[in-house]
């Protein structure tokens, strides 16, 4: 029996390693840790029924992932608690004042009578945040400095890196945008797969950018 099924097998070869990268690697990580995804997607809705403990909840999930992700196996429990209690009061200071940048170009323009403008500002504010908040927890997660130091790395790659960048906004657009149109039919997803998923891939997509602009420079 081969050590994986089709489509990860590569060919006919039945003791290939499995893939590095990319989607392969992807699906290969989520058929393998099926179970292990949805015990951390739960135990991350869990962890972020206080509200102030979505950040770190966030930082935990991602350490879990990344780990997952580098090294092909990960201590759920340990590597996510380990993670959580880091930076405990920073993370969630810098993290609430990001959520605050959407919510001033939504009421400053909505205050003057201009509520299509402050729309439209509040959506695009909510977009960069949102993809700081995608190569910030990484960064936090993997690279030994502070995390003040790790968000203003998250705010140089967005633009240096800017058709990653692309690529992970059209997949948390497409990602919650079929969950939220698709309700209550996806409420079973969301539960059970939507946020560990949709941060898996995330990883997929800021690994690589990480050790062509941070690892490899600091090794």
């Amino acid at each position: 029996m081969a050590k994986y099924p089709p489509p990860w097998r590569p060919g006919s070869q039945m003791d290939a390693p499995p893939p590095a990268d990319g989607m392969r690697r992807f699906w290969f990580l989520f058929c393998t840790h099926f179970f292990k995804i949805i015990l951390l997607n739960l135990l991350y809705l869990l962890f972020c029924v206080p509200v102030f403990t979505i950040p770190a909840a966030t930082a935990g999930m991602t350490n879990v992932l990344m780990k997952l992700w580098r090294e092909g196996n990960c201590f759920l429990w340990a590597d996510f608690w380990s993670e959580f209690k880091t930076e405990f009061p920073s993370r969630m200071f810098l993290w609430f004042a990001m959520q605050l940048v959407p919510m001033a170009f939504w009421f400053l323009p909505a205050f003057l009578g201009a509520k299509t403008v402050a729309f439209w500002l509040s959506l695009i504010a909510e977009a960069f945040i949102l993809l700081i908040d995608a190569y910030w927890f990484p960064l936090v997660t993997t690279m030994d400095v502070s995390s003040a130091v790790s968000l203003k790395n998250a705010c140089l790659l967005l633009p240096i890196a800017f058709k990653n960048s692309l690529a992970m906004l059209a997949v948390i657009a497409l990602f919650y945008g079929v969950c939220y149109l698709l309700l209550p039919f996806t409420l079973p997803v969301i539960l059970l797969f939507s946020f560990s998923c949709e941060r898996l891939i995330l990883c997929l997509r800021v690994q690589p950018v990480m050790e062509q602009w941070l690892v490899q420079k600091e090794e």
